[in-house]
């Protein structure tokens, strides 16, 4: 599936959202091709404050979390930092109370779940950069895609064990200790 198609799928239009998500598709094409860090950044606070506010998931993050995943494979690396980011984000979230008053109390879980299917896209993230900020999202997803998936937590203890042997900054040791342990 190309990126166009997994924006395609989607009935932008008719997902609840916190604005309106019709522009979704172009600021995620906005953010795979980002130029630049402030391109990136401005494609990503159309989405964040689109699906996701201050932590509450609206009924388009599923469909952002499935876009997100795919476009990273295709992504710039300024646009590749900021979707990492934007599916943490997505997979730490919890249902917003407009989506559990609708019938939509699943939401998270099913963002967790879609974020998770990245898990080897994160993988070959997480050994093909020293980029401190790519790092720390690649180890917060491969923590909560074993969250949301038992069957990966003895990969991702193993990734996450290796990249303690190759020597990193004492922040992203902490947290990838802290991951370690809970995945324990």
């Amino acid at each position: 599936m190309t990126f166009e198609d997994e924006l395609a799928r989607h009935a932008w239009g008719r997902l609840r959202a916190a604005r309106d998500p019709s522009g979704l598709p172009d600021a995620f094409r906005a953010i795979a091709s980002a130029p630049d860090a402030q391109a990136a950044d401005a494609a990503y606070w159309r989405i964040d404050n689109t699906v996701l506010v201050q932590g509450s998931l609206h009924e388009s993050a599923e469909a952002a979390a499935t876009v997100g995943v795919v476009a990273l494979v295709h992504a710039t690396p300024p646009g590749r930092a900021r979707l990492l980011e934007l599916l943490g984000q997505i997979a730490a979230g919890e249902a917003a109370p407009s989506e559990t008053a609708a019938g939509n109390a699943g939401l998270a879980a099913r963002c967790q779940h879609e974020v998770a299917r990245g898990f080897p896209v994160y993988v070959a993230f997480l050994g093909s950069t020293d980029e401190p900020d790519e790092l720390a999202s690649c180890i917060d997803l491969l923590g909560l895609a074993a969250r949301a998936d038992a069957a990966l937590s003895s990969q991702a203890r193993f990734h996450l064990e290796r990249l303690l042997s190759r020597g990193i900054p004492a922040g992203l040791e902490k947290l990838t200790r802290g991951w370690l342990e809970e995945l324990s």
